[in-house]
């Protein structure tokens, strides 16, 4: 379901934090050759390849490439969604569960997603690849609309959208990746979650923890 950000959030943001036609083609070419990039250092990297793997009743298929397969209800159907990690190399990472209870309550508002990076990740591959990995789940199985947004400006960007925890409300899920943390997700403010990464690998596996957690794949 969409829903346009209120007035009333609106007129709390420092920028809107939509993407302008020019910024969205700068983050779609980026992302696509991202993923092509990853697929290519996934074969590479010679992981080992399973042919399926259950998880709590779940099964999963190791693709050749890599991703992780798993059948899924999206919005408009079933599909499979490929995903960078298995949930089981995610158990020793934090996890915050009031962090589900208000994405439910945002979801169940008909509102938005917001993905905020830190800076930091600005001229790093692993913000995009965390970002891609919560939207798969946001914006393809539970339907809500979902944007990529930096925390503060940056500089030689401006045309980028600007998102943090002020804007957050009943209707706008903030979720904030940032760099150096402890390796946990957690609240920082009401609707206002942070993905706390000590290294951008694992901002990538954090983003893979949030979307098994929300789905209830990992209790």
């Amino acid at each position: 379901m969409k829903k346009k950000v209120s007035k009333k959030t609106s007129s709390r943001m420092k920028k809107k934090p939509f993407i302008t036609n020019k910024a969205l083609i700068k983050i779609l070419i980026f992302i696509v050759a991202l993923l092509v990039l990853y697929a290519a250092y996934a074969s590479l990297a010679g992981l080992p390849v399973e042919p399926s793997y259950e998880y709590n009743g779940y099964m999963f298929e190791r693709s050749p490439d890599g991703f992780w397969k798993i059948p899924l209800q999206a919005w408009y159907g079933e599909r499979n969604f490929f995903f960078y990690n298995h949930p089981s190399d995610l158990e020793h990472y934090g996890y915050d569960p009031r962090v589900n209870s208000y994405l439910a309550r945002v979801h169940q508002n008909g509102g938005e997603v917001i993905i905020a990076l830190d800076p930091e990740y600005a001229n790093q591959t692993a913000g995009a690849m965390a970002s891609v990995e919560v939207a798969k789940v946001t914006s393809q199985v539970f339907g809500m609309r979902t944007n990529a947004a930096y925390s503060e400006p940056i500089q030689g960007h401006d045309d980028l959208p600007i998102a943090n925890c002020a804007n957050a409300s009943s209707e706008v899920f903030i979720l904030n990746v940032k760099l150096n943390g402890n390796n946990s997700i957690g609240m920082q403010e009401d609707f206002c979650a942070a993905l706390y990464a000590e290294t951008p690998r694992d901002a990538v596996n954090l983003a893979s923890l949030f979307v098994y957690k929300n789905l209830g794949i990992m209790k």
